[in-house]
């Protein structure tokens, strides 16, 4: 048999909050990590999308209007449809100038998500600005 004397059972006991009084030595304290989640750039994906969103839309109906106006005006007249595409270019650069500014309005956090939305956007406009133009349209340019 050994001669120690039996061991008393060991129990733990909650750490005292805040720091310990200056009177008294610092102690070894284990302390679970904090499980909260970090909340200041949870929304910043869909702010992003969402601006994005918006800032497209305002340039297609900017661009749709603005085209339209065109083409009333010069209906039969030949360069129509070039003075149609050169507008239509000029609001995608107005777009873009706009996209610069607000994506300096958002958080950083929301930075990608805007920009990667901003290009869908911008090929989708593409796309249906290659339609467009692509067709034949009796009365309207050469």
């Amino acid at each position: 048999m050994r001669d120690e004397p039996p061991r008393r059972p060991f129990r733990e006991t909650p750490a005292p909050d805040g720091p310990p009084p200056p009177d008294e030595p610092r102690r070894y304290e284990l302390r679970a990590p904090r499980l909260d989640r970090d909340r200041s750039n949870a929304g910043a994906f869909g702010q992003g999308i969402m601006a994005a969103l918006l800032v497209a839309a305002t340039a297609v109906m900017i661009g749709g209007l603005a085209m339209m106006g065109v083409m009333v005006a010069s209906f039969g007249r030949p360069d129509g449809l070039a003075l149609a595409t050169r507008l239509g270019l000029l609001v995608l650069a107005g777009g873009f100038l706009a996209a610069v500014i607000v994506s300096m309005r958002l958080p950083r956090a929301a930075w990608p998500s805007f920009w990667a939305m901003g290009m869908v956007c911008v090929a989708c406009a593409l796309i249906f600005l290659v339609g467009v133009f692509g067709m034949k349209v009796p009365g309207i340019g050469g």
